[in-house]
């Protein structure tokens, strides 16, 4: 059996050695990479969304913005390699993470 598509799924504050390993992989089975960043948010302080401080909505577009970052970032580094990818890049909260990187059935 042939693996033609390889998931990594990376987060975005620890990926080097994943990514590597991944490349590497791809590269000698001529697989797709298809890389998932995942950036899980940080849970407002209060356990309730009616009220929401600016503290709390400023850190997450810090959060947003650092993921866009980090996903241009391995896009860098996969355009140097000469295997085939795609690059996501998922903001989610740890209650929603399932849902934000499984396919429903």
């Amino acid at each position: 059996m042939t693996i033609r598509t390889v998931l990594s799924i990376l987060s975005v504050h620890q990926f080097e050695e994943d990514l590597k390993t991944a490349i590497d992989f791809c590269g000698a089975h001529g697989a797709h990479l298809n890389a998932l960043v995942i950036s899980l948010g940080t849970a407002p302080t209060i356990g309730n969304y009616n009220t929401i401080s600016s503290v709390w909505l400023e850190e997450r577009q810090r959060e947003i913005d650092a993921l866009s970052d980090k996903a241009a970032e391995i896009k860098d580094i996969l355009d140097r390699s000469e295997i085939s990818y795609e690059v996501q890049d998922v903001y989610t909260e740890f209650a929603w993470a399932d849902e934000a990187t499984c396919p429903p059935t």
